[in-house]
């Protein structure tokens, strides 16, 4: 993974505001995603949000965060949070990921796949040889 100087200084700034430790960064649409240390989402986010907020007007970003996990369905689930009703079923080194209505596989698609596209690259960067499937 390689970050340019802007990012750096994103990553800079909210580790030192939120005395937590990022673990990957990047852009999406409009949106800047920090990917956290297990265990350190509840630090990052603030009582009530409130890092978030302050650091989202002081970078004037939309934020996104995301805890890691060392166990690839835990982190599916955390990237597709706050989306329910889906179910990841593991075979071999394929997650399955099975919606349970056609309105919750539209959401995990988005338009053109964008969603779902973005989702398997993210898995990919951290779990090289886990494959990401639509059941």
């Amino acid at each position: 993974m390689k970050f340019d100087i802007k990012l750096i200084g994103y990553i800079t700034t909210f580790e030192n505001f939120t005395r937590t430790t990022v673990k990957d960064c990047f852009f999406r649409d409009k949106e800047l995603i920090f990917i956290v240390d297990e265990g350190q989402l509840g630090k990052a986010l603030g009582k009530s949000g409130i890092n978030v907020k302050k650091l989202g007007v002081k970078m004037k970003r939309r934020l996104r965060i995301i805890m890691f996990d060392k166990d690839p369905v835990k982190f599916l689930k955390n990237l597709l949070y706050p989306l329910n009703g889906y179910e990841v079923i593991v075979e071999d080194l394929k997650l399955i990921l099975k919606p349970s209505d056609n309105k919750v596989k539209g959401q995990i698609y988005g338009r053109e796949r964008s969603n779902f596209n973005w989702i398997k690259s993210v898995l990919n960067r951290h779990f090289k040889n886990v494959e990401l499937v639509m059941g």
